[in-house]
């Protein structure tokens, strides 16, 4: 066990300065468990002029070994966020808040990705699989304008399949909804 402590305040602050790797490595089937009074921040920083990759947090999962029987699950990172006790006021819990920020203000080309995502490998292959309360007011996906929140297209599927594709303009009607195919367009009913 190592601890600090500050009886006056919490400014007994612990710093490791490591020239080389750190390693953390428990027992099998044991966790390793992160319990703050604040955040977990990852604060990578990187100021150099020559090119390169930069990864501020990387999950490697390798599953490995034959398995049978049964149901064997694999997951990468398994976030559960709850948010419970409201009493008045305005709640909103975020599972995951992604923010990317290219860079325009160059003579090269920029490419930024909110998501990226590769599946693949399995007999079925779903790229977003999403479970969403059934209900008029919720959707599965919505998609807004940086323009203004308000106009957005949306797409919600309930109870039987029933699947509803609805585009909102917020102050006028003009929120049209485009098909710009470089083929057929095949409607099955």
């Amino acid at each position: 066990t190592i601890s600090t402590i500050d009886n006056a305040a919490a400014n007994a602050d612990l710093t490791l300065s490591i020239d080389g790797n750190i390693n953390i490595n428990s027992a099998a089937s044991e966790h390793i468990t992160l319990t703050p009074g604040g955040e977990v921040v990852v604060d990578k920083d990187l100021d150099d002029t020559t090119a390169g990759s930069i990864t501020a947090l990387k999950v490697d999962l390798d599953r490995v070994g034959t398995v049978s029987s049964g149901t064997d699950y694999v997951t990468g990172i398994n976030l559960d966020v709850t948010q419970t006790g409201g009493d008045g006021g305005a709640k909103q819990a975020i599972g995951l808040n992604i923010d990317v920020d290219g860079d325009n203000n160059h003579a090269g080309s920029s490419i930024a990705y909110g998501i990226y995502l590769t599946n693949d490998g399995a007999e079925a292959c779903y790229g977003i699989y999403i479970k969403n309360e059934d209900d008029a007011a919720h959707f599965d996906f919505i998609n807004v304008s940086s323009a203004s929140v308000l106009d957005y297209f949306a797409i919600n599927t309930i109870a039987e399949g029933a699947t509803t594709i609805s585009t909102v303009d917020n102050d006028t009607a003009v929120a049209h909804l485009t098909l710009d195919v470089d083929g057929d367009i095949n409607i099955e009913a």
